[in-house]
């Protein structure tokens, strides 16, 4: 590595530990702006900086045409919005900002910056492969010094996410990490697919159905990436890997959590006023086995959508195009406690319209067409990051801190750029 692959390279590899400043900030502190939010937010101002500025990329022309759209679409939500435009309610929206946006900015960065100082897939590996063993550190250490916090903030529910912030966060993270570390692995040696067992630990003991159903089809993907790609001893690591994930898996709380939550669903009953036209799932939905398993599946987010929406659909035309915004605005009634339904793509399709859900995701579509117009022969490898990109647009529709989570984001984009490499590497094969 040349000195600024270097530099681009210690970045990623300080993230997590920016990470985990920014839990600790935010748990023992009162500081309403923490470490990590300063720092991606330098990193989105620099991304625009150096695609107008400096990249000399084949990616800087339709970056600047995206980052003109974004900056157009940014004005018209102000302008349809001029009963926010304070200053409490201006850094309010900022810093849902910084947290949404940072993933459509940071594709820009990444495939500007990778491509101009040629981060190749060695690169990327070994940036995927130093942070698992760091995620690895900082929830492994915690949990046996019995200074992990709690994944759930609620007694009854088990579960441990290290000195992270968010367990949805951690797990979506070490699910993207743990593809990488066992492909890398394999593809070096066997026998050091053992150092996998605590990534698999780790992400067992968060005790969350989202980490725990990844950890399940990240590692089959990966044994089916490997019979796939290999003829001679075919089945010996999948039976290996088969044998480890079973006796894991009795570890990890999401079983009981599982249980508790089929119960508790089982003994709710609905009380209270209505205040909203639609609060519960069975608003809509009136079969109760089909409502039951959407309330198991999401966890309540359910809930926290019907009353965005019902806010949402009884908006101005404006609103619905350019979003009903994150603050208390008299003027569509917006007094929803919960405006975050944890749900990537209803939360942007609500708070930013129909619009800014079309503009914020133009940069994947454009890369996913591209992907498309290319139709010479894929390697197993490239399939098992398209399938795991999938995986994680997957989670975040049920479970979200994915997109709208920049500590998860950036790991998605490098899987995007390690996509592109592939395809690359076989089209210039043909």
């Amino acid at each position: 590595m040349n000195k600024k692959q270097k530099l681009i390279y210690l970045y990623f590899i300080v993230l997590p530990i920016i990470d985990v400043m920014t839990a600790l900030i935010t748990r023992f502190t009162d500081f309403r702006l923490s470490l990590g939010m300063i720092i991606k937010g330098l990193t989105m101002v620099f991304t625009f900086v150096y695609v107008f500025f400096i990249s000399k990329s084949k990616y800087r022309k339709p970056s600047i045409y995206y980052s003109i759209v974004l900056l157009t679409f940014g004005v018209l939500y102000c302008i349809t919005k001029t009963d926010m435009l304070n200053l409490h309610n201006f850094l309010y929206e900022v810093s849902y900002a910084l947290h949404y946006l940072y993933f459509p900015i940071m594709i820009m960065g990444v495939f500007n910056i990778f491509d101009d100082y040629k981060m190749g897939k060695e690169i990327i590996y070994k940036i995927l492969l130093i942070n698992s063993f760091i995620y690895v550190g900082l929830m492994l250490i915690p949990y046996f010094t019995n200074t992990s916090f709690n994944s759930y903030r609620w007694d009854n529910v088990k579960g441990q996410n290290g000195w992270f912030y968010s367990a949805n966060e951690t797990g979506a993270i070490c699910i993207l990490l743990l593809s990488s570390l066992l492909h890398i692995m394999d593809n070096k040696k066997k026998y050091k697919i053992a150092l996998a067992i605590p990534m698999l630990l780790s992400i067992a003991f968060i005790g969350t159905k989202v980490s725990y159903l990844g950890m399940i089809i990240v590692t089959i993907m990966v044994i089916i990436t490997f019979m796939v790609r290999e003829k001679k001893d075919a089945f010996k690591l999948p039976i290996v890997l088969i044998a480890i994930l079973l006796v894991i898996c009795n570890f990890s709380p999401a079983l009981s959590n599982l249980e508790n939550k089929i119960d508790e669903l089982n003994n709710t009953e609905e009380t209270g006023n209505r205040k909203y036209r639609y609060e519960r799932i069975e608003d809509l939905i009136k079969n109760k086995d089909v409502a039951r398993i959407i309330k198991l599946s999401l966890n309540g987010r359910e809930d926290f959508f019907l009353k965005n929406y019902s806010v949402y659909s009884e908006s101005r035309l404006s609103d619905k195009l350019f979003g009903i915004s994150w603050c208390d605005r008299e003027i569509i009634n917006y007094d929803v406690k919960k405006k975050l339904i944890e749900i990537d793509y209803l939360d942007i399709i609500i708070h930013y319209g129909i619009i800014g859900f079309i503009v914020y995701f133009l940069p994947l579509i454009y890369l996913f067409v591209r992907m498309l117009k290319e139709k010479s022969k894929k390697n197993p490898e490239f399939w098992l990051y398209l399938i795991l990109l999938l995986l994680e647009l997957m989670v975040s529709s049920f479970a979200g801190h994915v997109l709208s989570a920049p500590a998860v984001s950036i790991y998605l984009v490098l899987v995007m750029y390690l996509i592109k490499l592939n395809k690359e590497k076989y089209k210039k094969a043909k």
